[in-house]
């Protein structure tokens, strides 16, 4: 059996990102999270990957309605009372313009 959930989150800009069109890549995870004495956590779906930008406006909405498996929720297995708990962890990291150098060909010149 699936469920369905929807992933919603709101970026906010500031003048800066406004004025200069500066452009982010955007990550959210949805994960389980595990106790110490399990391996970390799980990863079981990942959303947005793409880049994002103000585009003129202060706030952009994402919004995205998926089916995840309840096997797949239920990544906190028995032995004892062990609830599941996700988490979700949304990133975005400025896509910054690249410094590039270039050397011209060397030219010798015999003044002599």
């Amino acid at each position: 059996m699936a469920t369905v959930r929807n992933v919603e989150l709101n970026i906010r800009f500031d003048e800066f990102d406004i004025s200069t069109g500066l452009r982010y890549r955007q990550r959210c995870v949805l994960s389980g999270v595990d106790d110490a004495s399990e391996d970390g956590t799980a990863v079981l779906r990942t959303f947005f990957p793409d880049v994002v930008s103000a585009g003129g406006a202060a706030l952009l909405h994402r919004s995205e309605v998926f089916n995840l498996p309840r096997s797949v929720l239920n990544e906190d297995l028995p032995p004892g009372q062990n609830p599941d708990e996700l988490r979700m962890r949304c990133e975005i990291d400025p896509l910054l313009p690249r410094l590039q150098s270039a050397t011209s060909d060397v030219v010798e010149v015999n003044l002599s």
